[in-house]
């Protein structure tokens, strides 16, 4: 979820459509208070960037759990992994695996430069590249307040047909 529903009633998810209808980068907003969840839909001529998406939820006194997007895009080899970078205003997301924990374990967050991905999606997301086809991914920003650069969970992929 987006927002706390706890804490964001009607007129909190009123304010903060206004907010993000305001910015040039958005093209559209849902809120949703009752589901404490946010939909934007990002213009894909503009830079993606975290922090502008926090600021103006704090602007409306609401914080940000978790930001999860959904990116169209071209894979490119990062190191030892692969990044995404995104069609249209070019943002560049490196890629990881989710974070494995046993249940009823602690896990220490690291730093997204510690994780990496999965050896069958790095090959999948390099093959795609290769073959320069274009690929989304979904999930969830990871640890986003300490970016640039942006890390992205791939908890989705599709390779789209030529």
């Amino acid at each position: 979820s987006l927002l706390d529903s706890y804490l964001c009633d009607d007129r909190c998810a009123e304010l903060i459509k206004k907010r993000f209808e305001s910015l040039k980068q958005v093209e559209s907003i849902d809120v949703n208070a009752k589901a404490g969840s946010a939909k934007i839909k990002w213009n894909p001529k503009s830079t993606f960037t975290y922090q502008a998406i926090k600021t103006q939820l704090q602007l409306v006194g609401v914080g940000l759990s978790e930001l999860r997007v959904r990116v169209r895009g071209r894979g490119v080899p990062q190191g030892e992994g692969a990044a995404l970078i995104s069609l249209g205003d070019n943002t560049r997301f490196n890629l990881i695996s989710p974070i494995q924990v046993a249940p009823g374990e602690y896990a220490a967050l690291p730093d997204g430069s510690q994780l990496s991905l999965a050896e069958g999606l790095k090959e999948k997301i390099l093959s795609s590249a290769r073959e320069k086809k274009v690929i989304v991914i979904e999930g969830p920003i990871y640890q986003g307040h300490r970016s640039p650069p942006l890390y992205l969970i791939v908890s989705r992929l599709q390779i789209e047909k030529k």
